[in-house]
């Protein structure tokens, strides 16, 4: 699951790359996460620097990064071509889309959903942060809405990606949340709290928003009980660790 290290300046950058996007030769895209060290890549304050780096020894240049200010809602931002934007510009967003060449957009997870989103045929990526209160408020739906409406791309030509999160084995919430989501998506047993099935619901909305099911992947990895390397905010006791989810247009 993970591709390589990368030793910059002095730290290690680790990184997962999905083969969903493999054989899509204009998109770069992964994950990167704890390096060998147990370190989170986006707990120091120039940890944009360093992601500045880390293109550049995978052989990209830059033109900016883009990582919105997540605010837990469902506001999609689209970046076209032509739009002017200053370098590590952000935005009070939870997603973001994009036609822009060597502009990478990033979102920072750590058991919320990373959901890339890809049209090989209009050239346009896209990058979700979906917790519970944006899955409920159908922001996968949303992005695909907007990917139509501003870029004109068709959703079953969409390729969509569920990038590593917290998983219904692990995630528990309370009765007062669980009750907001459709019961198909709700494991209640006796004696405990419900778990909530995120990446099904938002499955559900991919489908209903006419993504074909071929289209959607997803990586079968539990932030909180799968390997150490992936950022867990219930299992590393709300530290402020986070996992950088990132894809750009080549």
């Amino acid at each position: 699951m993970i591709r390589k290290k990368e030793k910059l300046g002095g730290s290690h950058i680790r990184w997962i790359e999905f083969g969903a996007f493999k054989k899509m030769s204009f998109v770069f895209a992964g994950l990167v996460v704890k390096n060998s060290e147990g370190q989170s890549p986006v707990s120091e304050n120039n940890w944009t620097d360093k992601f500045d780096d880390f293109l550049l020894v995978e052989g990209h240049l830059s033109n900016g990064i883009v990582t919105p200010k997540q605010i837990h809602q469902d506001r999609i931002v689209s970046i076209k071509k032509q739009q002017k934007l200053r370098s590590k510009q952000n935005f009070p967003a939870d997603g973001i889309l994009t036609s822009q060449e060597n502009l990478f957009v990033t979102v920072q997870v750590a058991d919320c959903v990373p959901i890339y989103i890809v049209d090989p045929k209009k050239k346009v990526v896209g990058l979700i942060h979906s917790g519970w209160r944006g899955t409920l408020m159908q922001i996968a739906k949303n992005a695909v809405d907007e990917a139509r409406m501003n870029f004109g791309c068709s959703p079953k030509d969409l390729k969509v990606l569920l990038g590593p999160l917290i998983g219904k084995c692990c995630y528990e919430v309370t009765p007062e949340i669980a009750v907001l989501f459709p019961s198909s998506f709700v494991n209640y047993k006796p004696r405990s709290k419900p778990k909530l099935d995120l990446a099904g619901f938002i499955h559900a909305q991919l489908l209903e928003s006419g993504v074909r099911k071929n289209n959607i992947f997803s990586v079968d990895e539990c932030t909180y009980c799968g390997p150490d390397f992936l950022c867990s905010y219930r299992k590393d006791e709300n530290k402020k660790g986070r996992m950088l989810a990132f894809i750009g247009i080549k």
